[in-house]
């Protein structure tokens, strides 16, 4: 999460020569390339990424709960990073904007290269999202259940096929084919999703910036209340993620416990 250290683990990984990657698998999903070669022919003038996931669901019967212990961004955003790679055959993105809103949903503006990008990430949502929408729906990528569906021009939407293995086997190979073959492509290595963590170390400091205005903002209008949903995303969101130790913030109780604790004793001062 930190571009430094980033950097030291690739100097470490060629000093030692050995391997390093990171495990941003939709890198390898074949249905993104299929959905990358469709679009060979259009330009890309605007990408629209929605990221969310529910805090609380059962995926298959496991009970999954949203991390809310690692900054949502430093979660989710090198995945749409990893998208936007592919997509745009570019690494960089310039951050021009960022938003929260009351249901404690990022919003993330920019440009890549030429194309104008927009990233909703949320950890909140009703139900699982993961789309991709060119040109504000001229072409749309739904894999929110993998591998999906692409629709077109608002055509019916044609269901994707796994083409190879899937991404986290694929992601998996191309790191042993590295170790057998130090000069074997691979996508993956942290030398080449360095943008990746600058772009979400930058989004990680405007927005813990931004949540920490807004308390300021809400305490010197006197609206700080521990049974309050939105104060309760910006405190969890804000400080959580920074305590050594973990605090219980899943049920109501808990929440509403971290909460009033927060508050009184005013942790987001600093």
């Amino acid at each position: 999460m930190d571009y430094d250290e980033a950097e030291q683990l690739v100097q470490l990984s060629q000093r030692n020569g050995t391997i390093a990657g990171v495990n941003l698998e939709f890198l390898y999903a074949s249905y993104l390339h299929d959905f990358k070669h469709a679009l060979v022919s259009q330009q890309l003038r605007s990408i629209h990424i929605d990221w969310q996931d529910p805090i609380f669901e059962i995926r298959h019967g496991e009970k999954k709960f949203g991390d809310v212990y690692t900054p949502l961004v430093h979660d989710s955003l090198p995945h749409c990073w990893s998208l936007l790679r592919v997509l745009t055959q570019t690494t960089h993105v310039d951050l021009e904007k960022i938003d929260y809103d009351h249901e404690g949903q990022i919003t993330l503006a920019g440009t890549c290269n030429t194309t104008n990008v927009r990233i909703a990430l949320n950890r909140r949502a009703t139900t699982r999202v993961r789309r991709v929408s060119v040109n504000d729906g001229e072409a749309v990528l739904e894999f929110s259940q993998e591998p999906g569906t692409m629709q077109f021009f608002g055509n019916v939407p044609t269901a994707n096929a796994w083409r190879g293995a899937r991404p986290l086997r694929a992601s998996l190979c191309a790191f042993f084919d590295a170790i057998e073959d130090p000069v074997a492509a691979f996508p993956s290595s942290i030398q080449n999703c360095l943008s990746s963590v600058a772009l979400s170390q930058e989004a990680f400091k405007r927005s813990q910036s931004l949540l920490h205005q807004k308390l300021l903002e809400l305490d010197r209008q006197g609206r700080l209340r521990a049974d309050d949903q939105q104060i309760q995303n910006l405190l969890v969101d804000l400080l959580v993620p920074q305590m050594e130790t973990r605090p219980g913030v899943h049920s109501r109780e808990e929440l509403m416990a971290f909460s009033a604790t927060a508050i009184k004793d005013r942790l987001w001062e600093w």
